[in-house]
């Protein structure tokens, strides 16, 4: 709750919502860039 109370709040869901609608999808990683497997093609 501390960290992360904003999720409870309609007004995220409703900002995340729009901004979706508009096309924009939000990317989240559980590491930081650093500490992620190297993709090689």
């Amino acid at each position: 709750m501390q960290y992360h109370a904003n999720l409870l709040s309609p007004a995220f869901w409703q900002t995340q919502k729009e901004r979706i609608a508009a096309g924009y999808v939000h990317d989240v990683y559980p590491y930081e860039k650093e500490k992620r497997f190297a993709h090689t093609a």
